[in-house]
């Protein structure tokens, strides 16, 4: 058998750490403890901005038992949107601003304006239309009659594609295919375009090299909720010509929590609010931190949305 020997300094060490609290209470009490401040935060896949910024919340909203951010990966903003009204434990999580007025119009989740309210604007998730460069595409509707990847069916992309599509007049063969498959595909000419919604530079894309032949396709404006925006070869440099910028549009990310009634998980999301607040300058000026933080105003209005009530810019 083993024999450990702590010396006068490693039993100092030890009371100090946070290990020796834990053996003098009961089970009972340390799960209490270890839940009763804990908020899971659902972000994206695993490439998404949503996950990155989940993730550098978790990095400085540890406060050890006062207040911990637990992030989990997402399947996109219809998952996610389903996970936050009833996935246990789960409090709160980052969609595109335009999946309240989807699930409304389809009426899939009864209820949702009541139940689901946003915390704060994020950034914005930049369309991203990625095609061949030797096929001969100038514009989307060029690709009317072809088959285009969607993403997988929960995602964010799948329903942001599905809209601007359809907004435009032009159908396509919409596949669903994980987007490194449909990557693949589109490089091996089985497929004609895929889709991607995610603040940019996202990593997904950042990969693709010059060697690839791919390029974006520019997107024009299509209204409300919807923005402008540009896409550039510091961003993308395997898909944009040296110097050169791609016109695209943008839907905009918001934090969005389940209003709980009042009780725990209700006081839970009003001290993670509070702390998100307070420390956004932080995450803005971290150099560690994702530079789509730069983007984030909270005192920012999302149309359609009611507020979470600690969350109003004048609480």
């Amino acid at each position: 058998m083993k024999r450990f020997t702590f010396g006068l300094f490693g039993l100092v060490l030890f009371a100090s750490s946070p290990v020796a609290p834990m053996l003098a209470q009961s089970t009972e009490e340390l799960r209490q403890k270890v839940n009763e401040n804990t908020i899971y935060v659902v972000g994206g896949s695993l490439t998404g901005t949503n996950s990155a910024l989940a993730w550098d919340m978790a990095k400085l909203f540890d406060e050890g038992y006062d207040l911990r951010v637990l992030p989990i990966l997402g399947r996109g903003s219809i998952k996610t949107t389903e996970d936050i009204l009833y996935l246990k434990g789960v409090d709160a999580g980052m969609v595109q601003a335009d999946v309240l007025e989807f699930f409304t119009d389809l009426n899939v989740f009864p209820g949702i304006r009541d139940k689901l309210k946003y915390i704060s604007a994020m950034h914005q998730e930049e369309v991203h239309i990625v095609v061949r460069r030797d096929s001969g595409y100038a514009s989307l509707d060029d690709l009317a009659g072809k088959k285009v990847n969607f993403g997988p069916t929960s995602s964010g992309t799948f329903l942001t594609s599905s809209v601007i599509f359809d907004r435009k007049g032009i159908v396509v063969e919409v596949l669903s295919e994980p987007y490194d498959f449909a990557l693949e595909k589109l490089q091996n000419g089985e497929i004609d375009a895929l889709t991607r919604i995610a603040g940019a530079p996202t990593s997904f894309l950042e990969k693709v090299t010059s060697d690839s032949a791919l390029m974006l396709l520019p997107v024009d404006d299509i209204g409300a909720p919807y923005l402008t925006a540009t896409l550039s070869s510091d961003q993308y440099p395997g898909l944009i010509g040296l110097g050169d910028t791609v016109k695209t549009v943008a839907i905009p990310s918001v934090l969005v929590a389940y209003d709980h009634p009042e009780g725990e998980r209700r006081a839970r999301v009003e001290k993670f609010i509070q702390e998100f607040r307070a420390r956004l300058p932080e995450l803005q000026a971290g150099a560690s931190f994702h530079k789509k933080w730069q983007d984030v105003d909270f005192s920012t209005e999302v149309g359609g949305w009611s507020r979470w009530g600690s969350a109003a810019p004048n609480s």
